[in-house]
This record gives C-alpha cells, structure tokens and sequence, in this order.
C-alpha cells in the first residue's frame, strides 16, 4: 500500500467513524464504470454554459433603531435585560424580542432547549448572537429534542453559537423563511446539526457541523433541508449554503433500521412528495458552494428529488463511511431524480477500500424518471483507493445523462494532491498541494468568486473549495 492510501485510510479509522448512513437509493450492478485509462481532458464547451443566478441579496442588517437584550447565565429573568442587568435564560429572552431587536448572549453554558416563535420583519431581522463566538454554548438538557427550534417565523439570524442538542437537531426551523444561520458550531446532536423544513431563504454560511445524526430514528444528516416550499417567485438563489465545515456525521448502532442518511450536506424531496406532502415543486434555486465535507457516514453532498439547484467548487472526500447502509448506489457527489442540476468544478474523492460501493459521482434516476437538464463538468473526480477507476456511477433506466458526457466533461483518474497527512475537522488539510491538477483548471464560467476562506479566486480558478495562493 503507498503512503497515500495508507495515511488515508488510517485516518478514517481513528477517526473511529464506525456505522453511519446516507444516501442512494437502489442499485446497478451492471451499470459500466471503467473507460479506458488516459486521463480525460476538460472539453471546452462540455454542456452549453449557464451563467449563474444572481445570488440572493443579503438583505440583513444590524437594525441600530432595534432594542438590544442581554443574557447571561448569571443574570435574572426579573432583571431589566440590559447589559448591568441581564436575563438568565434564552428562552425568556425570546419572548421579549420584536422585528429589529438583538439577543446578545454572554460566554458560558445554557442549559435549555428555545423555542423561538417571534418574527422579524423585511430589513429588520431578529437577531440571536453570541458576544463571543463559540463563547455561548446552548445545549439541550438530557431528554430535551432541538436545543433551539423556530417555527412560523421570519426574518431571523442566529450566529456565533456553539450548539448542542441531545435527542433532537441542533438548530432547526419549520415553515420559516428568511432565516440566517452563520458562524455557528453544532456538534454532538442526536439528529441533524442544522435541520431546515417546509420553508424557503435560508443562509447557511459558516458554520462547522460534526459528529451529529448519531441516534434520532428518523435518520438525520450533518445540514438538512427538506421540502423547501417557496415563499416568493423572485429569481435568484433563494437558498444559499456555503462555506461550511461538515464532517464526521455519522449514525451509529442505535438507529437500528437499515441506515439510509448521515450525509454531510442533504437537499431532499424538493418536490414535496413525500409523506403525503401536496404542496408541489419548489420553483426556488438553490446554491452549494465551497463547503468541505469529509468522514460523514452517507453521501457527501446529495440532491434527491430536488430541482434547480447549483454545486459548485465544493471538496467533498471519504464520506460513505458507514457499512451498515444498504444502498449500494453511493456517492461523494449525489444526485438522484432531479431536473436542472448543475454540478460545477467540484472536488470529489472516494475511498472503495473502507467504502466499497462508494463513487466520487452519482447520477441516479429510478421509474424512467426524465432527470432533464442534468449537468455535470469542471469536476476533479478521484477514486484513492483504485486510481485506474473513473470512480463514476450513472445509473437507472431513462437516464439522459451518458457516462461518456461525463467522462468527457470532467478531470477523472487524477489523484487532487491533497496537504497530507489529513486531519478530520481541519479544513486547511484539504488545501491544494502545488503540483495538484486541480490548480488553475476550473470552469471560468461557472467559477464562484472567492473560496471557502473568503479568498478572492484567480482569472484561472482552482476547482475544489480552496483557491492555491
């Protein structure tokens, strides 16, 4: 075994991520997965350029007219809420808030889990902050579900928290929109790190979320979004995710049906369909960009049953970690039964020697479904464990994408030349070495414009999360 593969595949396991779910459905053993082996270039017009989407317009802004509460876990819920004076608990201080007012929370622990039912308003969000971040630790008591959940409201921003729940997600929203969560550490949850239902404009921007999806039996993921449901017809991204961290998502032994998620980054049923949901396609446009998802036990990032939605300069590595999934569909890179997806300049490494039916790509329709519009290019696609392997699975009857398309359009076979030895939650471990291919090889047309460190990228983009300097 070659150092490479070695300190690979050591780190998956003392990482220690034993059993975790995720992703793909089916299987296709019969599906063709080796081309012959002379490094494919990227064609210069692969599929017809789409320009992107403007992006959504971040309309947050510290409201200076609001009020400005304090909390702190030695104040008094009796006290004025001033900064002498501050209250004890989130939970009350929500429900003091009006649009345009700010929660700032003091360093220390908050054992409770918060329920957040007041709105802000267009420009006048309300604003739940640490003053230190990472300082304000919210953390759902023993037997408590989501340490902080909101439901029916908008226009809110949570940022700077570090969050822990115990049965429950850690942060979550239901039938919300407008809803802002940046900076954000949320780890160690029974269910998913972020979970976001029913509703539409989110901003996901920042945040590390590891070692979550552990225990909750309705199988959860590291960043969830399911159902989207479109508050507007505004053109643009209505859901904007990037620059996360998320790692180490895993479901273990206590989920004991057949585990099915533990992805890093899920967008799913997007076309409200399931659980006798009536409300129909979400006509929004969603964008995945320049996260670092690595060591989750499902799929990397994985749009099921989802339209319109843009992945772009992502470094998605070793995820698939957990053998107690059945699936054998499986992927760092996953789309299943969606129309207009667009896959640019993403950075893809799987590892078939601890995850044997994993695939750098997916592209997967069931039932003859038409996934039109499918677009795959400008991606560095690597299997490290069989470098000779194209490490892509195009899969299921009345697929319109062809395994030649993809094959033609996208850099296979080519180890990305990763900093080693690679360290689980540190994103600086997947920065680019200097003779890496992915250097200067991107998609300029479909090139974001800075990398996951807010780094402006070059005229001659690197594909991947990171831009070499």
């Amino acid at each position: 075994m070659d150092r490479r593969l070695f300190l690979y595949t050591s780190l998956a396991a003392s990482a220690n991520l034993a059993a975790c779910g995720g992703g793909g459905k089916g299987s296709d053993a019969a599906a063709a997965n080796l081309l012959p082996l002379a490094p494919a270039p990227i064609a210069s017009q692969p599929i017809a350029p789409t320009t992107p989407a403007a992006e959504w317009p971040q309309d947050y802004v510290a409201d200076t007219s609001g009020r400005i509460f304090y909390v702190s876990p030695a104040g008094n819920n009796n006290a004025a809420g001033s900064l002498a004076a501050p209250f004890a608990t989130v939970s009350h201080a929500v429900t003091v808030v009006a649009a345009g007012d700010t929660i700032v929370l003091a360093d220390g622990t908050y054992a409770e889990d918060v329920w957040l039912t007041q709105s802000g308003a267009p420009g006048r969000y309300i604003t739940l902050r640490a003053a230190n971040p990472g300082m304000a630790k919210l953390v759902g008591p023993l037997g408590s579900y989501s340490a902080l959940a909101m439901a029916n409201v908008g226009w809110i921003r949570v940022q700077g928290l570090d969050v822990q729940a115990h049965l429950g997600h850690g942060i979550e929203s239901n039938n919300s929109h407008h809803i802002q969560l940046v900076g954000n550490t949320c780890h160690d949850c029974g269910g998913s790190g972020i979970s976001l239902e029913a509703g539409d404009y989110y901003l996901v921007e920042t945040n590390a979320v590891f070692r979550n999806a552990s225990t909750n039996v309705h199988q959860t993921s590291g960043i969830s979004i399911y159902q989207a449901r479109a508050f507007d017809a505004a053109a643009g991204f209505h859901i904007v995710i990037r620059r996360n961290l998320v790692h180490s998502n895993v479901e273990s032994a206590a989920v004991v049906a057949a585990h099915s998620e533990g992805n890093g980054i899920i967008l799913d049923d997007f076309h409200n369909s399931q659980g006798g949901a009536t409300s129909g396609n979400y006509s929004g446009s969603t964008l995945v960009e320049n996260n670092i998802v690595a060591f989750n036990g499902g799929d990397g990032i994985a749009a099921y049953e989802s339209d319109n939605v843009t992945v772009r300069h992502n470094t998605v590595a070793f995820n698939n970690t957990d053998l107690s999934n059945p699936a054998t569909w499986r992927a760092e890179l996953s789309s299943g039964q969606g129309r207009n997806n667009h896959w640019y300049n993403n950075l893809a490494v799987c590892n078939t020697q601890t995850s044997p039916n994993s695939n750098a790509l997916l592209e997967a329709v069931t039932d003859d479904f038409q996934n039109t519009g499918a677009a795959w290019a400008g991606n560095l696609l690597f299997d490290v464990a069989a470098p000779t392997r194209n490490a892509v699975l195009v899969a299921g009857a009345g697929n319109t994408l062809s395994l030649t398309l993809v094959s033609s359009s996208n850099l296979l076979r080519q180890d990305p030349g990763f900093v080693l030895p690679l360290v689980a939650g540190q994103a600086d471990t997947f920065r680019l070495a200097a003779n890496s291919p992915a250097i200067n090889t991107a998609l300029l047309a479909q090139a974001a414009l800075v990398d996951y460190a807010n780094q402006a990228r070059g005229a001659q983009p690197d594909i991947g999360a990171f831009e070499r300097v």
